[in-house]
């Protein structure tokens, strides 16, 4: 199933405060992209004033929270967390395989793929 990123959706805000946003980006959305394409950053642009900027990313294919400093400064410092490792990472992944399909690779192995094709 391909998702519509086009869609006008509201973005789900987990946690919003004067210098930060905690949104729950859908997958499909990049979120951020080039001037005028459809991306999380944009679509909270779009509904807030002032600046959005994201403090770090996730794949477009992946769901999962956005931490977006609502000030550069603000934006700098949680940015400086992701990079200083004071803030985790936790990603979660579920596999489903359908009834009757033959089981293609581990997950570590479906994962390194996509790293080497990505090198």
């Amino acid at each position: 199933m391909t998702p519509n990123v086009g869609a006008v959706d509201a973005i789900p805000i987990i946690f919003e405060d004067e210098t930060m946003v905690v949104a729950d980006k859908p997958m499909g959305l990049p979120v951020a992209v080039a001037k005028g394409g459809a991306s999380l950053v944009a679509r909270l642009q779009e509904t807030r004033e002032g600046t959005v900027i994201n403090a770090h990313r996730i794949d477009s294919e992946m769901s999962g929270l956005v931490v977006c400093g609502k000030t550069k400064p603000a934006a700098d410092f949680l940015s400086g967390q992701f990079q200083n490792k004071t803030a985790e990472r936790v990603i979660h992944g579920f596999v489903v395989v359908a009834e009757g399909e033959e089981e293609i690779a581990t997950v570590t192995e479906l994962l390194v793929g996509r790293i080497a094709r990505a090198i």
